[in-house]
């Protein structure tokens, strides 16, 4: 695989990465076989794995919440709100908790208000019983998700709005890092579509992006969804890098083409995020967005591994087509869901140790 590397030097607020050299990466590609999970959860919208156990996010307004144990037995059902599951913001983030006292904790985000809860998925868990989530802050209702830090600080990031909440679609997002005493750092990640005299298909897509924090607070991945473009922050240094596809879609290179032609060049690209110690785990949906949605080619994934130095490290292919996927870091289990709803489980920590630290499998 051919990555463009971007790079920029330091600067005081904003940061933005214009400049790019070459470099060709080559990767492994892993097998790896995954075993089946008897698990029976309908409306699965997502799934977190930590501690041995899968937390799946649901669309039951009676049991938003439901973990289950690594032989398929359900040990719980929540409904933190107390009411419908999809009142929330997808919890796409929830995996980037907080442990105190060896407490597990997930926040929430109701997209109505802007209001943030954290809410503690163990004490719920050993009490059998929804514990009352305690409220954060109000920040905006365009406010998409924010990643927390020990240190008071927190990395926000939100769609800008004028007028009408439609005008998310055409500017770019908001990358901020707030310290504890309340002052911003913006991060420009994205340019502004409204400079260019064609819009077309470009706004509905270019932006849609992923974040997620590592393990230790002090960086930030970026994933775009479409443009096989990932942006890497380290919160602490303050330098910013990105790897490009060599090929990938350059929004100035196709500002007047046509939306079937867009479509075409265009991958559906990542599904999921996964957040280890020493880098991160895409689903990679491998399709042209014309071959998904007007050939309705079925789904065809598979999981990149990049650290957290940029460096493509792997491809692994599980047995099945995964949907989405999370990661046991604790204990190196990959849990899987495909698109029936089947769950699937695989032990890949000799496979990170290997990619990450040279050891042997």
């Amino acid at each position: 695989m051919c990555l463009t590397l971007l790079a920029v030097a330091s600067c005081k607020k904003t940061y933005y990465a214009p400049h790019e050299t070459t470099a060709n990466l080559d990767a492994e590609v892993l097998d790896v076989k995954v075993d089946v999970i008897p698990i029976e959860c309908f409306g699965a919208m997502g799934l977190v794995a930590l501690d041995s156990q899968i937390v799946v996010f649901t669309n039951d307004k009676e049991s938003m919440i439901k973990v289950y144990d690594y032989d398929g037995q359900n040990i719980a059902k929540l409904s933190p709100s107390g009411r419908a599951g999809n009142e929330f913001l997808d919890v796409q983030y929830a995996w980037r908790n907080k442990t105190i006292n060896g407490d597990r904790f997930l926040y929430l985000l109701d997209p109505s208000d802007g209001t943030y809860y954290q809410y503690n998925l163990s004490e719920s868990i050993r009490r059998m019983a929804n514990v009352r989530p305690i409220k954060l802050q109000t920040r905006t209702r365009f406010v998409n998700d924010v990643l927390f830090r020990d240190d008071g600080a927190y990395f926000q990031y939100q769609g800008v709005s004028y007028d009408d909440p439609r005008d998310m679609i055409f500017f770019p997002p908001e990358f901020k890092l707030i310290d504890s005493n309340g002052k911003e750092k913006e991060y420009l990640i994205y340019p502004n579509l409204v400079d260019f005299k064609e819009n077309k298909a470009f706004s509905t897509i270019f932006y849609q992006h992923t974040v997620r924090m590592s393990l230790d607070c002090k960086k930030v991945v970026i994933v775009s969804h479409y443009e096989d473009r990932i942006t890497f922050i380290d919160l602490d240094t303050d330098s910013i890098f990105g790897l490009r596809c060599k090929d990938f879609v350059d929004i100035q290179q196709y500002a007047d083409a046509s939306i079937e032609t867009i479509a075409k060049k265009c991958i559906m690209g990542v599904r999921q995020v996964c957040v280890v110690e020493n880098g991160i785990l895409l689903l990679y949906d491998k399709r042209s967005v014309y071959d998904a949605e007007v050939l309705e080619k079925p789904l065809d994934t598979t999981i990149r591994v990049y650290s957290w130095e940029g460096l493509y490290l792997a491809e692994i292919n599980p047995s099945v087509i995964l949907s989405d996927f999370s990661i046991d870091v604790e204990n190196g289990y990959l849990i899987g869901l495909d698109e029936d709803e089947h769950f699937y489980i695989a032990n890949i920590a000799n496979i990170l140790n290997s990619l990450f630290h040279g050891k042997e499998r």
